[in-house]
């Protein structure tokens, strides 16, 4: 994997954009620069963020629910630097961290499946 020089840290997230509108189901910042791959179960790596089924801090995998296709987005930042926040650790959330990075954003990358529910 190419990472972009100037790289200081990853940031991850995964969306949903169901019938309903866009929900995160995976906020993760402060990836170190040196970790080039997250293996399932990974712990210890980054700082959570909530996602749209909050209070936790944590990944909450999606559930396809309801009909319709729904739209699964993995993204990874690259920064250039370490997003600061106007709200504590624990109120970060998608939104929130997008905001924050925006500027420190030096390349980004998507990976986008569509399932719909059998029945739906």
């Amino acid at each position: 994997m190419d990472v972009p020089e100037g790289t200081v840290q990853f940031a991850v997230m995964m969306t949903t954009l169901a019938n309903d509108g866009l929900k995160w189901n995976w906020v993760l910042y402060g990836i170190p620069s040196n970790v080039t791959s997250l293996a399932e179960n990974t712990v210890g790596v980054g700082t959570f963020g909530l996602t749209s089924d909050g209070p936790e801090l944590a990944y909450s995998p999606p559930c396809s629910k309801g009909p319709g296709a729904k739209t699964y987005t993995f993204t990874v930042y690259a920064l250039s630097g370490t997003p600061a926040f106007a709200v504590p650790a624990n109120k970060v959330n998608g939104e929130v961290l997008t905001s924050a990075i925006s500027h420190l954003t030096l390349a980004s990358s998507w990976l986008s499946v569509t399932y719909t529910r059998r029945g739906d």
